[in-house]
């Protein structure tokens, strides 16, 4: 007793046992002999005795009763206390640490996969309060087709395997909706070596999901836009030297007619001409496709125009398609570009007669509509 408390055998004689133990400890000083035997035979008691430079010592102690005299043995366990309340301590911040992280959800499964401890970022993420689902199985985070094709118990089982597992993937929160997880899950074992849980920790990254993707359609849609830009160059540069030779052909053409008089190459001469006409309309829609040549709108009597253009559209149809077109007189005038609009008319009667594969009816009706 004098090496566990510093005082010498002289002054510890002197002394009562309550001067020695904090007063907050429960007393013994006043216990009935009876009791006091009671203790001495059945119980062993932990309580801080002064030391002789004031600190306080934790010292297991027992008692033993012998003819009147009672006896103490005790033990310094002041070491061992501070470990242990350093560990509870410790316990405690990390508990209160991981209730109160809301960005991931911290969860422990036993080794079945059955949920044992949850915190505010899995109810967050989730949508379970703890009282919901501890004691459950952490399955039901899952799909219904991860869950028929036991997605979760592979889980568990490369992750014990493999030491650690990480994984993306849908999860399902309390209200039915989806959310992209990334999930690490690592088996936790004990001081022998033999599992018993897994801790799982799992990180909503939809809106991560969700921006990659917007960026990989922006890549997308810039390389679409480069490439466009690319090929409108190059159209307008076609359409420039091929509206070169039509110049040259149609101003020949224009020489040559007042030169012959043969009826014969005046029609051969027209028929130039009209051919070098639509070649220019061509290259007008070519330069309008590459931004090069600006849209030319002029107000115009639609049954007028695509009357006009009957022709065109009747000589490019199939002999299994029938062509019927019904512009009334009363339409309002419109506004636009006649080439375009011609182009227009002509692709629609081309894309649908391809889709009547055998056979029918191509309609253009015309009608004023507020």
């Amino acid at each position: 007793w004098t090496r566990l408390l510093g005082w010498t055998e002289d002054e510890i004689k002197g002394m009562h046992v309550s001067e020695l133990r904090h007063p907050a400890d429960a007393p013994v000083a006043n216990l009935s002999r009876a009791r006091l035997a009671e203790i001495a035979h059945t119980e062993h008691l932990e309580d801080r005795f002064r030391h002789r430079d004031g600190s306080w010592r934790w010292i297991a102690w027992t008692m033993t009763s012998d003819d009147g005299l009672i006896y103490v043995v005790g033990r310094d366990v002041t070491t061992d206390k501070e470990t242990m309340e350093a560990l509870r301590e410790s316990e405690r911040q990390f508990r209160s640490l991981v209730a109160g992280v809301t960005d991931y959800a911290l969860i422990m499964l036993d080794r079945q996969g059955f949920v044992s401890s949850w915190n505010a970022g899995a109810t967050r993420i989730k949508g379970y309060a703890a009282d919901e689902i501890v004691g459950q199985h952490f399955s039901r985070f899952y799909t219904e087709q991860d869950r028929l094709a036991d997605v979760p118990g592979q889980v568990l089982k490369n992750a014990a395997t493999t030491g650690k597992l990480e994984a993306e993937s849908w999860r399902v929160r309390k209200d039915g909706s989806l959310f992209w997880a990334n999930v690490v899950i690592d088996p936790i074992y004990d001081e022998h070596g033999s599992l018993v849980g897994f801790a799982k920790i799992t990180r909503d990254i939809t809106e991560r999901r969700e921006a990659q993707a917007a960026l990989e359609l922006a890549q997308k849609q810039l390389a679409q836009a480069q490439k466009m830009e690319a090929l409108g160059q190059l159209t307008g540069g076609v359409a420039h030297d091929f509206n070169n030779l039509l110049m040259i052909v149609s101003g020949h053409a224009q020489s040559l007619m007042r030169r012959l008089t043969e009826p014969k190459d005046v029609r051969a001469l027209e028929a130039i001409q009209v051919a070098a006409a639509r070649g220019e309309s061509l290259t007008r829609q070519l330069l309008a496709f590459s931004r090069r040549q600006p849209l030319n709108p002029t107000v115009i009597a639609p049954a007028q125009v695509i009357d006009a253009f009957r022709m065109v559209m009747a000589g490019s149809k199939r002999g299994n398609i029938e062509l019927q077109i019904d512009i009334p007189e009363e339409p309002w005038p419109i506004s636009v570009d006649v080439s375009e609009f011609e182009l227009a008319l002509l692709n629609l009667v081309l894309n649908a007669q391809d889709a009547m594969a055998g056979g029918g009816t191509v309609s253009i009706i015309a009608r004023n509509v507020q």
